[in-house]
Parts: C-alpha cells; structure tokens; sequence
C-alpha cells in the first residue's frame, strides 16, 4: 500500500515538518523496544536525512519516540 502512495523503502516512519534551532526537521523510524532490527535503507535513509540538517533518530517504543520529539521541541525558537 505505502508502495503505491510513493513512500520510499527505509524511509522513517514519522516527520515532524517544523525547524528547530539545530534542525530543519525530525524524522523517527519506530521499532520494537526488543528486538528491532535497522534495515540497510533505513540506516542509509538516515545518513541522508542528517547530511542534510535533519534530526533523524529510531525509538524503541512510543515511550523513547515521545522522548526524542520533546525534546526536538524544545529547541524549538518560540520567538521566531
């Protein structure tokens, strides 16, 4: 299905369209909290994204993608 709408393989699972003081953006790829494996494309995804600006990290659970979104934000510039 993900195939047909033009999503790339590897490419991670969440993206938070919105700059931070460090980042153009934050992409999350979720895995299990055990025994999730990265897949080639997926690390090569993420080499990408962060040759290119962007926060690109893999949680283990909601729990750790929560963590790593909070704090994405706060170095978000409430100013600009």
């Amino acid at each position: 299905k993900f195939k047909r709408m033009g999503v790339s393989k590897g490419y991670p699972d969440i993206a938070i369209e919105m700059s931070n003081k460090l980042y153009h953006g934050l992409r999350i790829e979720l895995k299990r909290v055990s025994g999730g494996v990265r897949s080639p494309e997926q690390l090569e995804w993420q080499r990408r994204l962060r040759e290119n600006g962007y926060c690109c990290e893999f949680a283990n659970g909601l729990d750790e993608a929560k963590r790593i979104v909070l704090d994405y934000l706060s170095n978000i510039d409430k100013a600009a």
